[in-house]
């Protein structure tokens, strides 16, 4: 199913957009992770959108988000998880003891986005099973970080079986 589908009219990807801007503004003024997460979640979507289409400057936006996303996740990733000091931040958000009170960071949805993002990665590269081997090898483990940890965390993202079922056809 197309969740951009002109059923719908262009209502969803106006709402994806000021979201994606909503994030940016407040990435400029708080290091609060919910900025990034909430950015995240629209650009990921906006992304699945754009890869859906066929015309260049759609394309174009495609890769811009793409590496916008890719970079997101990453800092993400370095601020909750691989630094001291954040990572025991992450801890004062799950225990609600954040001076943020309030935050909705949710390191499922956190690696529910992650999971995807790589998954549309893994996509993107050549069907072959010989291309790009060591990639692919390296972004499954990515897709399989994210997805154990997303659904340790409770993640009932409906595309998150299609991840189980990706990793399943790959797992070996």
């Amino acid at each position: 199913h197309d969740r951009y589908s002109r059923a719908s009219g262009d209502r969803p990807l106006q709402q994806l957009m000021r979201i994606d801007e909503a994030g940016a503004l407040c990435e400029g003024i708080s290091t609060h992770p919910d900025c990034k997460l909430h950015r995240a979640r629209a650009d990921y979507y906006l992304m699945e959108y754009y890869a859906n289409q066929s015309g260049a400057a759609e394309r174009a936006r495609y890769d811009a988000l793409r590496t916008q996303l890719g970079n997101m996740l990453k800092t993400l990733e370095q601020e909750l998880y691989g630094y001291e000091e954040f990572g025991q931040r992450l801890k004062e958000y799950e225990k609600a003891s954040t001076r943020h009170p309030d935050s909705t960071f949710d390191p499922a949805e956190y690696h529910t986005i992650a999971a995807l993002y790589y998954a549309q990665m893994f996509g993107d590269l050549p069907p072959q099973p010989e291309a790009r081997a060591k990639e692919k090898e390296q972004l499954l483990e990515m897709i399989r970080h994210h997805y154990e940890k997303a659904m340790q965390g409770g993640s009932t993202h409906p595309d998150l079986r299609r991840l189980g079922e990706l990793l399943k056809r790959f797992a070996g």
